[in-house]
């Protein structure tokens, strides 16, 4: 499993803690759930890494942001490129 299906398995489960479903198969959701969230976050982390080391920065050397249709983004300028080249490697790693 890469990381990109990592990702969409801790949504899905996520999304499945949300039914009423017999105490047997919620347990075994909420094992599964714990699993793939202490996995996810060292991709998370990660990610971060590489958000800092691609992103433009403030003064304070924090990544800076930018608004696109309302929501607030990382501010790449140059280094878009650079940025998606590893986001694309980490999520494809296995």
């Amino acid at each position: 499993m890469n990381n990109r299906e990592l990702i969409s398995a801790k949504v899905a489960l996520r999304e499945l803690g949300n039914y009423e479903l017999p105490v047997r198969l919620s347990l075994k959701i909420r094992q599964m759930t714990r699993s793939v969230n202490h996995l996810a976050e060292d991709v998370e982390a990660e990610r971060q890494k590489i958000v800092d080391a691609c992103a433009l920065k403030n003064e304070d050397g924090s990544p800076k942001t930018k608004s696109r249709n309302g929501a607030e983004v990382y501010d790449f300028g140059t280094n878009t490129a650079t940025f998606n080249a590893k986001l694309k490697e980490l999520m494809d790693a296995d």
